[in-house]
């Protein structure tokens, strides 16, 4: 009689919290991708553009289009300017 290893199990165990973890993160995207954002919360207030300094080259600049007179910063709570900078058009 063949026997499965403690190995085997944990593999298992990963594999399905690794596919209840895609299955949620389909349901939280796919009304957004379908544009049904009916009762989705758009924590941005409309952003349209996005910045990253941190992984810009060198690290902390920004692309040119950062400094048009066009666009409006928005700074959203929780998230570090470092990491992310929005913008929406005014």
């Amino acid at each position: 009689m063949f026997t499965y290893g403690k190995g085997f199990f944990y593999k298992i165990n990963n594999i399905l919290i690794e596919q209840l973890y895609i299955e949620n993160l389909i349901r939280t995207v796919l009304p957004i991708y379908n544009r049904n954002t009916t009762g989705v919360a758009d924590i941005t207030g409309g952003v349209q553009l996005f910045d990253s300094p941190r992984s810009m080259i060198p690290a902390g600049s920004s692309p040119p289009w950062v400094s048009s007179n066009q666009l409006s910063e928005v700074f959203i709570p929780g998230i570090s300017q470092n990491s992310f900078r929005f913008f929406r058009y005014i």
